[in-house]
């Protein structure tokens, strides 16, 4: 017998799997399905205007009808008559009454909408309604004509100022708010600064209460059309009364641009108001007053602007420009050599000879030796009584304010005593 075979034994493995094979790819996600908005998305639905109040402009929780039947929030009735107004179109003294059948529209309405029910407003927030209701255009423009009537009266200028009424015409007059403040409004609160300027007391106070830079602006606007005439003679003349006290004299010569802007009114060309380059020169001479005032003027090129206007024009602003030089020469060595340079000697030459004997013509003669160097830079003198006159300027007096009132017939008017007669600003009564 031959020897045995070895046993072969017979392994049984897995399949082999190689570590580099690739897993198998996520299936393609499904189709995109179109869904339709849901109604949160869906634009808000605006709520009808029968639903708000007029006052608050909100949603009404408890609508009241007022005769002659119109519909306001309770709340806002109440806050009139706590501040004794009248609700827009409504009497003042009607008794009001529910309106039930608006007040359930108004719920089915923001049942059916998906909104809170409206809930009244409280008693301060519906004060607050009422008072920016009145703020309107036309009320600011009665309001500012009422205080230019008060400030006619010498008496009553001093207890408008004290009750604070400066504030609120400068807020009227001030670039952020007269945009949206009707022509009516500046043209009333110019006259009121102006009245109020008269009172030689109140000048002080209403230049630290900021009155110096609006109607600085309002006087010298670039574009002629920008303000009515008479807004710009009332904030000149109120300007110009205003500069009378030292304080704001300070407060001119430290304005940007103030000199530069005043003298290009002053020898501007395109104004078909003379009266307006004549407040300009006003307020000139008044800055000259002071040593600050001095020194911003020329640094603005005063005198030769000045020497030019009194080359070039007629004897209505000659006495002013003058005035102007007079002013410019006191306690200012720098004149001397900016007049010579100008050639101011030969427009001063001829109003010393020729002008008829009276202030303007002794001040262009003491002007001409300082310009020559015959005279002392430290004279004193103060401006001449022509300077502080109310009728240099056509309308020198502040006016009685009309406005379009609810009467039917306009009621008499005084009969005028003089050229400068006041007419009155009436407002409008409700």
């Amino acid at each position: 017998m031959g020897a045995p075979r070895a046993r072969r034994w017979k392994l049984l493995l897995p399949p082999f799997q190689s570590s580099k094979r690739k897993p198998p790819l996520p299936p393609p996600p499904p189709p995109p399905v179109a869904v339709a908005p849901s109604p949160e998305k869906k634009e808000e639905e605006v709520v009808p205007e029968e639903f708000l109040c007029p006052i608050s402009g909100s949603p009404m929780a408890d609508p009241v009808i007022l005769p002659p039947g119109r519909t306001f929030e309770r709340a806002c009735v109440d806050a009139c008559a706590e501040l004794s107004l009248s609700p827009p179109g409504a009497s003042p003294a009607a008794a009001a009454i529910p309106n039930d059948a608006l007040r359930a529209a108004i719920r089915t309405w923001h049942a059916r909408s998906g909104r809170a029910t409206p809930s009244p407003p409280s008693a301060a927030a519906a004060r607050d309604a009422v008072l920016r209701a009145r703020h309107t255009a036309s009320a600011r423009a009665n309001a500012a004509a009422a205080v230019a009537n008060l400030t006619l009266e010498p008496e009553n200028r001093v207890p408008v100022v004290r009750a604070g009424a400066v504030p609120a015409l400068v807020d009227v007059l001030s670039s952020s708010s007269a945009a949206a403040a009707s022509p009516e409004a500046c043209e009333h609160a110019a006259g009121a600064l102006f009245g109020l300027a008269l009172h030689e007391g109140n000048r002080a106070a209403i230049g630290v209460l900021g009155a110096v830079p609006p109607l600085l602006d309002l006087l010298t606007k670039i574009n002629p059309d920008a303000a009515t005439p008479r807004a710009r003679r009332d904030a000149g003349m109120a300007l110009y009364h205003l500069s009378l006290a030292a304080v704001n004299q300070s407060k001119l010569a430290r304005s940007p641009s103030a000199a530069k802007n005043l003298l290009a009114i002053a020898s501007s060309s395109s104004f078909t108001d003379p009266p307006i380059r004549r407040l300009a020169l006003m307020v000139i001479c008044n800055m000259a007053a002071s040593t600050e005032g001095r020194a911003a003027l020329m640094d603005a090129g005063a005198v030769a602007t000045v020497t030019t206007i009194l080359s070039n024009s007629n004897s209505e602003v000659e006495e002013l420009c003058v005035a102007a030089m007079y002013g410019m020469s006191r306690g200012n060595p720098r004149f001397r050599a900016l007049a010579r340079a100008a050639g101011a000697d030969r427009p001063l030459i001829l109003v010393a000879e020729k002008a008829n004997a009276g202030a303007h013509k002794e001040m262009a003669r003491k002007t001409l030796r300082v310009v020559l160097g015959l005279g002392d830079y430290n004279d004193s003198g103060d401006l001449p009584d022509f300077m502080n006159s109310e009728g240099n300027v056509n309308g020198g007096v502040p006016v009685h304010r009309r406005r379009a009132a609810s009467w039917a017939a306009a009621p008499p008017v005084a009969t005028p005593t003089t050229p400068s007669s006041h007419q009155w600003r009436s407002v409008c009564i409700d």
